[in-house]
């Protein structure tokens, strides 16, 4: 089979652990990494420079800025707004995850996640769907640019949201929920995406995309 060029490839990074993955407690954007997430900022900064990326795209949250600055990598950085993590019910902001309430308020949430639904005040699936094309363009646009190999650091949920559009080819509520439920995504986990011509249709471009790998962390390290 004939291997086509790619636009642009994407390599999407959750940041390191942070005092609030500790935790367990969502306090927002402003939250710094723990001493274990410090320690894997080495192992990520050198799994990246092995890729030979042109450019960086980063979450402007604070975990996540912190840790891009901290590799050094001498490389463009782009900050992206909506890369930050999602907006959740500020009922639950500060507090335990797995608090019954709390749970509950996000297990609903959850199984009701799509077109209409909001439970308060948190990120709806029409924003999310709008942020993940906004993004997928915009990395598009870069690799037009120049910006062929692009690293993209942000947080769990964005990273699965990108999954699943790019491997679904729509951000889909009940593909999004199947992904929750079937997959993770560890901290530092790397997933590969490019937009390119399809394997089986040259004609065709679309978004396409690899699994999860945390394989540059020693297992010590792997959260």
């Amino acid at each position: 089979m004939p291997v086509y060029p790619h636009i642009v490839d994407v390599w999407v990074g959750r940041h390191p652990q942070s005092k609030a993955n500790v935790e367990e407690i969502h306090y927002g954007n402003h939250v710094r990494l723990s001493p274990v997430g410090e320690q894997q900022i080495e192992f990520m900064r050198r799994r990246i420079l092995s890729l030979n990326i042109d450019a960086v795209v980063t979450s402007e949250a604070r975990r996540a800025m912190e840790a891009v600055q901290a590799m050094d990598l001498h490389l463009p950085i782009f900050p992206c707004t909506e890369l930050v993590e999602r907006r959740r019910p500020s009922e639950t902001i500060g507090k335990w995850s797995y608090d019954p309430p709390v749970r509950k308020i996000l297990d609903t949430i959850l199984a009701n996640y799509g077109p209409g639904y909001q439970y308060s005040d948190e990120e709806t699936w029409e924003e999310s769907n709008k942020i993940i094309e906004n993004t997928l363009m915009y990395l598009m646009e870069l690799g037009r640019t120049g910006f062929r190999r692009i690293f993209v650091m942000t947080h769990g949920w964005r990273a699965r949201m990108l999954f699943v559009r790019a491997f679904e080819g729509r951000f889909d509520p009940e593909s999004f929920r199947r992904s929750y439920a079937r997959t993770g995504f560890p901290n530092t986990a790397l997933m590969h995406m490019w937009y390119g011509p399809e394997y089986n249709n040259a004609t065709q471009l679309s978004w396409q995309v690899d699994i999860a790998d945390v394989s540059h962390l020693p297992p010590d390290l792997v959260t």
